[in-house]
C-alpha cells in the first residue's frame, strides 16, 4: 500500500534502515526543511540496535535475522533441575518487561550524543539511568570496582598507597589542560599502553583498568598515546556531570530508544515513515546516468523500489546491510552474548560496565536490571562481546560471563551470536549515496554521531546542531 501511495514521489533524502546514525540524519534533515522518507524492512525501529523480548529475540534468531549480518546464533538454556525449569518459565511469564539489546550501548555524560540530545531537544523525550559502577574482572576473582572519583581513589581498599599516587597523577594530568597538552606532546608516536607504563608507571591491574575499562581499548586494537589519552580525558570529564558516573544508559533499550526518539522528531518535522517495507535494490535514476541529478530537472539521482511502486531520491542513506554484496565488505567479526540471570549479581537496582581480562583476550560487558527497564524485578541481563569468530571466542565469552556474575547468580538463558560488521567497500564513490556501517564493538554512541555528522555536513550540506 505504501509503495503505491508514494509511487513517483521525489524526496531530498531517502533513508534505508532505522539505526541511530540514520535516525539522527533523518531528524536533522527534516528539521532543516528537507523532504525525508525513512524506510525499514523490519517491523521495528533500531536496525542493528534493535531490542526484543526473549521470545521475540529467539524468533528473530530463528528466522528474521539477516544472515549476512548475523551468520550464526546459538541458544544455551539452563535446564538442570526443576528449579531451573521453573525459573525459565518465569522468564517467559515476565518477558514483556525485558528489553534485550542486539548491540548494547551507553553514552558519555559529556559526549557528543548527549550534547546533540540537549541542543535539539530530542533528549526531552528519552529517559536515562546513570551507569553507576565500572569493574575490572579477572579469571577466578570477584569483580574489582574501579574508582569513579578522586574520593574513591583515596577510599579504595583495593589500591596500595603507591597505586593511589600513580592513579591520582594520571587524573591530575588529564584534568589539567596545560599538563595534558604537555604530556601528549611528549608522547609523540608512542603506543598508549607503553606511554602509561613510561609516563605514569602503571602496570598490572591498574594498567588494565585504565586501558580496557576507562579508555575502552579493544583487545589487539592499536591505539596511539594521543588517542588513548583523549579517551581517558573524555571519561574523566564525563564524571560528575550527572553524578559520579561517566556513562548514561537509555531506558527501554540502550540504542533502539535513542533511534526512536530521533525518528519521532523527524516525523514531527514532516518526515514520512514506512516500516515492514519490501525494499528493492537502489539504482541510478533512468535519466541520470551521469550522477548529476539533473535528468529531468528535479535533481533526483536514484530510484528506490518499494512494494507496488518506486520513489526517486536526491540522496540515499542506507545501512550497509541494505547495500548489494559488491558495495560492502566485512570490516570485522564480533562474538556477542546476551545472558539472562536468575537474580541480580551486581545489584538489584544498578547498571554497570565491566571489562574481563584474561590471557586468552579481553571482553567488554554491560550489566542491566530493572533500573533501565530492561529486566523485571529479581532478574538481570549481562551482555558480553569481543572481537573474533564464535568458534574461537565462545569459551572466552562464557568465562567472562561466569567470572562477572560469579556464584551470586546463575544464567537462565544465554544467546551467543556471531556478528559481521559491514562497511562500505573501497569502490568508486557514487555522489549522493551514503553507506552507514553496522554496529561495531564500541560501547559509546559517540561514533554514531560522528558518522551522522559526516553525512549531514559534507554530504547534505546541513550544519544545524552538528
Amino acid at each position: 500500500m505504501a509503495g503505491r501511495e508514494l509511487d513517483g514521489q521525489v524526496f531530498d533524502v531517502v533513508l534505508l534502515g532505522t539505526g541511530v546514525e540514520q535516525a539522527i540524519v533523518a531528524s536533522e534533515a527534516a528539521a532543516a526543511g528537507r523532504s525525508v522518507l525513512h524506510v525499514d524492512r523490519s517491523g521495528w525501529y533500531g536496525g542493528g540496535y534493535a531490542c526484543f523480548t526473549p521470545s521475540r529475540l529467539v524468533e528473530w534468531a530463528g528466522g528474521a535475522r539477516d544472515r549476512r549480518l548475523v551468520p550464526r546464533v546459538e541458544l544455551a538454556e539452563n535446564t538442570a533441575g526443576a528449579a531451573a525449569e521453573s525459573a525459565l518459565a518465569g522468564v517467559r511469564q515476565g518477558e514483556r518487561e525485558y528489553a534485550l539489546d542486539l548491540a548494547p550501548r551507553a553514552a558519555l555524560c559529556r559526549g557528543s550524543l548527549v550534547e546533540l540530545l540537549i541542543d535539539t531537544g530530542v533528549g526531552d523525550h528519552v529517559q536515562f539511568r546513570g551507569v553507576e559502577h565500572n569493574y575490572l574482572v579477572r579469571p577466578g576473582g570477584p569483580p574489582q570496582r574501579i574508582p569513579a572519583s578522586k574520593e574513591d581513589v583515596f577510599a579504595s581498599a583495593a589500591l596500595s598507597l603507591v597505586e593511589k599516587r600513580k592513579l591520582m597523577r594520571l587524573l591530575a594530568t588529564v584534568g589539567d589542560d596545560a599538563q595534558y597538552a604537555a604530556a601528549v606532546a611528549a608522547a609523540g608516536d608512542a603506543e598508549f599502553s607503553q606511554f602509561l607504563r613510561d609516563r605514569f608507571r602503571l602496570d598490572g591491574d591498574l594498567l588494565d583498568a585504565v586501558r580496557y575499562a576507562v579508555a575502552r581499548v579493544g583487545p589487539g586494537e592499536p591505539v596511539a598515546a594521543r588517542a588513548g589519552c583523549e579517551r581517558v580525558r573524555a571519561y574523566v570529564r564525563s564524571m560528575g556531570r550527572y553524578g559520579r558516573m561517566a556513562y548514561l544508559c537509555a531506558l527501554y533499550g540502550s540504542g533502539s530508544e535513542i533511534a526512536q526518539a530521533f525518528c519521532r522528531a523527524c516525523a514531527v518535522a514532516g518526515g514520512t515513515y514506512v516500516l515492514a517495507a519490501d525494499v528493492g535494490p537502489v539504482t541510478r535514476a533512468p535519466d541520470d546516468d551521469d550522477g548529476s541529478g539533473d535528468g529531468d530537472g528535479d535533481g533526483a539521482r536514484f530510484r528506490v523500489p518499494l512494494a507496488g511502486g518506486a520513489v526517486r531520491a536526491r540522496h540515499v542513506v542506507m545501512d550497509a546491510s541494505y547495500a548489494p554484496p559488491d558495495a560492502v565488505r566485512v570490516a570485522s567479526t564480533l562474538s556477542r552474548a546476551i545472558c539472562i540471570l536468575d537474580r541480580p549479581a551486581l545489584g538489584d537496582d544498578a547498571t554497570a560496565t565491566a571489562s574481563y581480562v584474561a590471557e586468552q583476550g579481553a571482553v567488554s560487558l554491560l550489566y542491566t536490571t530493572r533500573a533501565t527497564m530492561s529486566a523485571p524485578a529479581g532478574r538481570a541481563v549481562l551482555y558480553a562481546w569481543t572481537p573474533g569468530a564464535l568458534d574461537e571466542r565462545r569459551g572466552l565469552l562464557a568465562s567472562a560471563l561466569s567470572a562477572t556474575h560469579g556464584p551470586a547468580a546463575a544464567p537462565l538463558l544465554t544467546i551467543y551470536m556471531e556478528v559481521n560488521v559491514l562497511a562500505a567497500a573501497p569502490v568508486e564513490h557514487v555522489p549522493g549515496l551514503h553507506i552507514v556501517d553496522t554496529p561495531d564493538a564500541t560501547l559509546g554512541l559517540e561514533p554514531a554521531v560522528a558518522a551522522a555528522r559526516r553525512i549531514l555536513g559534507p554530504g547534505l550540506g546541513i550544519e544545524a546542531y552538528m
